[in-house]
Order: structure tokens, then sequence, then C-alpha cells
């Protein structure tokens, strides 16, 4: 299910699934009416593209930031949350760790390291251009060994091994149960022809020795499959798989042509939840797609392939790529979803959504308009630089209803998709099937949280909850995605009326027939 809430340039969404199955610390009493606030898409220095936008910024910066701690930009202007979150994960790519490592230690002298970091600092995306984006489009590795670029597997380990384990150290020292969670992570980085099929994965507990990376695992299906043998359950290991970006994607985030019953039945169990929003715009609907809205036309960024064919023969989109661009949406996919369900009782896009920033700054949750630092370090740090990238924007965030701020609280809410993404306001937002009739908020005989997947044999009801956070809500979107008839359908229904800043209701879906596949 999707809820999409919009106010000028809000957007907030949770997810509830009408189908067939469902699926320590100790702290005192947390606030059960609100929601926990984070981001669980980072980079620091540890990531390449980072390095190059001449970010030096660890991760023991990052979970300072979120927790409140100030920063000096290269003008001088100091930044810092006016809201520390709850809980935030450093996820730098896997591809070039040993490339990060080695080059900010003491000991890289070499030629390479010193190439790297000039060119990092003339302030412009040069060097992204020079040493990154063509080392990852193209999947090389690099690794300067003792001074120059080498191919020394062993020594390229090494160097990665002690990256990671700098990465597990920070997150650990940070996380504080009960008062601020952190995750130890990484990002899968796949990016064939500057597409984006990038994953975040996150562990709960253990992780597991070495990241995974696109350069040894080139597919989705090499990620899932070494997640299943490399993170045992049993040995306390457990984690998700996030895809974000899916937007400039042209769909390949979403393909299935090439899996079988049980890749697609390891994306459902690992791959729960999907980025929705974050600083290179939006992935829910295209505009002008089949399952779009009026809504829709809202922090849009079109896949590089498309971009570099306008720049070099301006014009719109042809009909192939509008119809590769909006296979990308996450709407698009949570519709495919259903129809294989009907076809093969799988369905591997049963996705809860979140938000989060993709930082390259070391700046989790920095998502003030007003303020934003840029999410480039050196390229884009200035106004007059921001005002140059206009398809970016300063990211989102994650909500979560856990009754502990704790890694074991808050990862089984995500697992569980009770949360939802923002474009950075922290509204408040519930969607829970309910039984039982009375006035909103009463106690009802049966509720199911948002993120459910139920059985049902009538016309459901909702109970739906928002609370403003600094703007008052104009309107809420139900967006009902159905299979009916051997084809998906979308209903939406609008309520509006003047800005308030709280909205509770009950809403009955009159139009559902018993037995169909629907999420809202």
């Amino acid at each position: 299910m999707t809820v999409s809430t919009f106010f000028r340039h809000l957007l907030c969404v949770a997810t509830l699934w009408i189908a067939s199955n469902v699926w320590a610390e100790t702290c005192s009493p947390s606030d059960a009416g609100r929601p926990l606030w984070g981001d669980l898409h980072v980079h620091t220095v540890f990531s390449m593209d980072a390095f190059v936008f001449g970010v030096r910024r660890t991760p023991d910066d990052a979970y300072r930031f979120a927790r409140g701690d100030a920063y000096t930009l290269p003008d001088g202007r100091t930044v810092r949350l006016d809201r520390p979150l709850d809980f935030a994960a450093v996820t730098d790519h896997a591809e070039y760790l040993a490339v990060t490592n080695r080059c900010t230690s003491s000991e890289a002298a070499g030629a390479y390291c010193r190439a790297l970091d000039t060119a990092s600092r003339r302030g412009d995306m040069s060097a992204f251009f020079e040493f990154f984006l063509p080392a990852v489009s193209n999947n090389e590795h690099i690794c300067p060994n003792e001074g120059d670029v080498s191919e020394n597997p062993s020594a390229c380990r090494a160097a990665s091994r002690s990256a990671w384990d700098v990465i597990q150290r920070g997150a650990d020292d940070a996380n504080e149960p009960c008062e601020f969670t952190t995750f130890v992570g990484f990002e899968w980085t796949a990016s064939p022809d500057v597409l984006h099929w990038h994953r975040n994965v996150l562990f709960e507990g253990p992780a597991i020795t070495t990241p995974i990376n696109a350069l040894d695992h080139p597919t989705q299906e090499d990620l899932w499959r070494e997640l299943e043998s490399r993170c045992v359950p049993a040995a306390g290991c457990r984690a998700l798989a996030i895809p974000h970006n899916s937007n400039i994607g042209m769909g390949g985030t979403f393909r299935v042509d090439v899996n079988d019953a049980a890749s697609l039945a390891l994306r459902a169990r690992f791959e729960r939840l999907a980025e929705v929003f974050q600083h290179k715009g939006q992935s829910e609907c295209f505009p002008g797609a089949v399952l779009s809205d009026d809504a829709c036309d809202f922090e849009i960024m079109l896949p590089v392939p498309v971009m570099r064919r306008q720049a070099a023969s301006p014009g719109e989109l042809t009909a192939e790529e509008f119809a590769a661009t909006a296979s990308g949406y996450l709407r698009a996919a949570l519709a495919r979803g259903l129809a294989i369900e009907a076809e093969t009782g799988v369905n591997p896009f049963r996705y809860g959504l979140i938000g989060s920033t993709d930082s390259h700054t070391a700046s989790p949750g920095h998502v003030s308009e007003r303020d934003w630092a840029g999410a480039f370090g050196n390229v884009d740090d200035t106004f007059d630089e921001q005002l140059r990238t206009p398809h970016y924007n300063p990211g989102g965030l994650v909500a979560v209803w856990a009754p502990e701020n704790t890694r074991g609280s808050i990862f089984a809410a995500l697992d569980r998709r009770e949360a939802y993404a923002t474009s950075g306001p922290r509204i408040g937002l519930r969607f829970d099937r309910v039984v039982g009739e009375g006035a909103c908020g009463a106690n009802s005989k049966e509720r199911d949280p948002m993120g459910s997947v139920v059985v049902l044999g009538d016309e459901p009801s909702f109970e739906v909850r928002v609370t403003m956070d600094r703007e008052p809500i104009e309107r809420i979107d139900i967006v009902k995605l159905f299979y009916r008839d051997e084809r998906v359908k979308q209903r939406i229904v609008s309520t509006t009326s003047e800005a308030r800043p709280n909205w509770c209701f009950m809403w009955r879906d009159d139009d559902y027939e018993p037995g169909e596949s629907a999420l809202y």
C-alpha cells in the first residue's frame, strides 16, 4: 500500500498490503505517539566519489553531525541540524574502499593518490569524470599499492577490509541504545552505462566480514545470493537490501526476466523496502505515465543516458525513452509485483517506502532548504554552485514506528515495513487497517499497522492520522493499486479542505472485491 501526501515540496509515503499471508536491549517506555527519524544513506571519505569532491569527513564525523554537532564549510558558514536524528547509517560504496583507505593514509604518497588528491581539490566535477565515473561504469578494479595502481589482489583486499573495520567501529562506537541508534551498512553500486541499479545493505547486528561489491558481484542476483550465504541468521546476522534511485535506472532495478522462483523469493526476503526519495529526486511516479497523477510532477531527475542525448540533441523524450524511464519508478514496480503474484504466487516487489539524503558530505539528515550545504562537497558547497545543479535537492528522511530506539527495535520496524518517507519535514503519519466502528482514534477490535500483509473478506476500513511539522497539511491522497480482470488498475482518492495542522478520519474502500490483491 502506498499513501502519498503532498504539500508544495512535501511528500509522505507509507505502505500497507492486502494479500494472502503475513509474515536486547530494553529501554524505558518511549513516546509511542511519535515516530523515530533517521537517515540510512550517507557517504563519507571512504566513498570514492565523496573523496573526489574533496570530502575528508569520517564516519565518526557523520554520526556526530547526526546528533547535533556543527561543522564549518569552506566559505566559513557553520551548519548543523536544528533537530538531531534518532538513528543513522553510513553506507559508503563497497567499491574502491582500498583506494580511499590508501589515499587517506599517511603512507600513501604515490603518483595515483597524489593525482587523485590534487584533482579532488579543484572544486569542480572534473575529478569525478576523470577518476570515479569511468571506473565504476566500466567495472574497473583499482587499488593504489605502494604508491602506484596495482592489481595485487591480496593488498587490495587487506586495504578494503581495513576501511570496512573503521566503518564498523564508527557505527558501533556511536551506537547508544535508547538514545541514538546506528547501523553498519554499505552501498552495492552497480552502474552499467551510468544507470543506477544501486542497493544499500543494512545489518541489524553482526555484519559480514567484507562488503559485497558490484565489481566482483555485478548482478542483483549475485548480491542476494552472497547475502544468503554470508549473512546467516543462526549466527546472528540479518540484512536488508534497499534499492534507491530507481528513477534513473530505466527499469534495470526491477528486472525479473532472468529470475526464477528462487530468485524472486530471495528478492522478497532481502528487499522489503525501497528508497523513494533522496537528493537525486523522487522515485514514486513519473509524470504522464499510466500510473501517475498530478502530484507526480515533483523533483524529477532524468536518467543520465537521456540527459546526454538531450544535451547532444535537444528535444522531448522519445517514446522508447519515456517507457524505459517510467518503468524505473516504484508505482510501476509495485504494479508488476501484483501481476507477478497472480502468475507465480510470489510478489517480489512488496516494498515499504523510505526516504534518506544520499549525502556525500557526511551530513546525515541535513534536509533544510534554508541552509542546505549541498550534497557534493566542494563541488556545490556555495549557493551559486548549487544553482548550477537544479535537478538536485536536500533529500529526505525515514520515519519508523518502533517502541524503542535500539538496533533491534528499529530494524524490526523496517523489516515489517512499519516505516515511511518524507522529503524532509517531520510529519506524523499512521495509515492502519482497522476493524470496528467508532470515532477516529477510538480502540478498535483489530488493527493492522501500515506495512502489514493481511487477508480480507470484505470492504477494508482504514484510519488515516496525519500531524503537521511546520506547515499545515493541505491535501491527502490515498493511492490504491489492485489486480482485477487480469490487469493492474489504479484508484486515487483525494481529501482536500482548508489546510489544517492535524487530520484524522476513517476511510472505507467500498470498491474492494473479496479475494483480490491490492495495495494502498
